[in-house]
């Protein structure tokens, strides 16, 4: 179930004759199809933010598909997240998304050459396999990694290019239940389908066009009773009157639902964005209160929540996490080695701590299964 669809495809001229585009423009045959010259940028620079929401434009990339998690430094640890730009953009719309301020109202993009991303995966397996290490990797950085699934047929490339690499990691994160195709597929050891959750009330009010509550955590029940592993980010935990209430039932309503033992990772994330960002939420989203709450300019420039507030929270809903399934390994997503400290009792020394901390792990978790 959708609630958003593509209305334009938009098609560069160089590669209108690949095998894929024409599988694409037959299996959306609803959609119109226009021929383009990318040579002339402002054929993509002339949408709104929702036009470009609703097109798709297919097309090549010239650089590298893999690249490190950018994060955000300034004093905040990152885990050493590899990430494949593939697509680019969401048809969802958030009112905090990073995208609409980093990318602007552009078109959804799909890259088709795909061959080009096969060669990076054998690339990275080999260099883990060398070194004797895991990498995690996901396409979730800059797109939501189901939204556009249903258009093509791409969480089966992913898993059938990373099915066999055991030195690497490969997840989905999404915010919808477009689990169909994949539950047709044999799992993986090494793929984890991970959902970003929020209580209904924040999903309403500030995740628009993306899946209910109730449907995210179906279609993760769904995805682990077919044998796959799962994770979950409470990223960005949104503070507002009744947030004890809210996240209280969706973890109680999460956990009375999910297998435990099958939960990869969980992590957890404050709401956070860059101060450009602030003035766009407000003259797109005046319905939301989420830039008025009390913020601070952090280490990194992005504003972000006062810290005793983040301790709050996170307190709470680790607490919570950790009351339901003791064993399951959580971790923040850029934070302060002093949060994890009041949080968790512990924090990694560095960025190079905290990615072995993961890396091993994983290694752990993979003799297991």
């Amino acid at each position: 179930m959708r609630d958003y669809q593509i209305r334009k495809i938009l098609i560069d001229s160089k590669v209108k004759h690949n095998s894929l585009v024409k599988e694409i423009i037959k299996k959306n045959n609803n959609s119109k199809v226009y021929l383009i010259d990318l040579r002339d940028k402002s054929i993509i620079s002339r949408f709104s933010f929702r036009e470009g929401k609703e097109t798709l434009l297919l097309t090549e990339f010239p650089g590298d598909f893999i690249k490190p998690c950018p994060g955000t430094g300034g004093g905040y640890l990152c885990c050493g997240y590899l990430v494949i730009n593939q697509p680019i953009n969401c048809p969802m719309d958030c009112t905090y998304c990073i995208l609409q301020d980093y990318l602007g109202p552009s078109p959804l993009i799909l890259y088709v050459n795909f061959e080009k991303l096969i060669q990076e995966i054998d690339m990275l397996n080999k260099k883990a396999d060398a070194e004797g290490r895991i990498f995690r990797i996901g396409n979730g950085e800059l797109s939501d990694s189901l939204a556009l699934d249903y258009i093509g047929d791409f969480s089966s490339f992913f898993i059938r290019n990373f099915r066999e690499k055991k030195n690497l990691i490969f997840e989905f994160k999404t915010k919808t239940d477009e689990v169909e195709k994949i539950l047709r597929l044999s799992p993986a050891e090494n793929i984890v389908i991970s959902w970003s959750l929020n209580p209904q009330n924040i999903i309403e009010k500030e995740e628009l066009f993306t899946a209910t509550l109730e449907r995210r955590i179906k279609a993760a029940k769904l995805v682990q009773e077919r044998g796959f592993k799962v994770g979950f980010h409470f990223d960005p935990l949104i503070f507002y009157p009744e947030w004890q209430t809210g996240y209280r039932k969706l973890i109680e309503n999460l956990f009375s639902s999910i297998d435990t033992s099958g939960i990869f990772w969980i992590s957890l994330g404050a709401l956070r964005f860059p101060s450009s960002l602030k003035e766009l939420i407000k003259k797109r989203f005046p319905h939301s209160d989420i830039i008025y709450q009390e913020m601070i300019r952090g280490m990194d420039g992005k504003l972000r929540y006062i810290k005793p507030l983040r301790i709050k929270i996170f307190r709470e809903i680790y607490r919570l996490i950790k009351e339901a399934a003791p064993q399951v390994f959580c971790y923040f997503c850029m934070e302060s080695p002093d949060v994890w400290e009041k949080v968790m009792g512990f924090s990694p020394s560095s960025n190079l701590h905290f990615q072995s901390i993961f890396e091993n792990y994983c290694k752990e978790k993979m003799k297991k299964f």
